[in-house]
């Protein structure tokens, strides 16, 4: 046991450091909860992309061309 504490109990934290303590724990929370849902955006968005009906390039209009935009199309 160290000569400061003779009991073996920890030492006191004053009030204001505390209270210090659980407001940045607390912000910490708030920081870490967005993480996930930030990290699986690049994800979701490829996986949207590829969901869609030209995700391939094989789309056919109404028509039967290319859903593409080529100028030189005939109408």
């Amino acid at each position: 046991m160290s000569a400061d504490s003779p009991t073996g109990a920890a030492p006191a934290v004053s009030p204001a450091p505390a209270r210090w303590n659980r407001l940045f724990q607390g912000l910490q929370k708030m920081g870490r909860s967005p993480q996930l849902p930030i990290a699986v955006l690049p994800a979701a968005g490829i996986l949207n992309r590829l969901g869609q009906p030209d995700g391939f390039g094989t789309a056919t209009g109404p028509s039967g061309q290319s859903s593409g935009n080529c100028r030189n199309t005939v109408k």
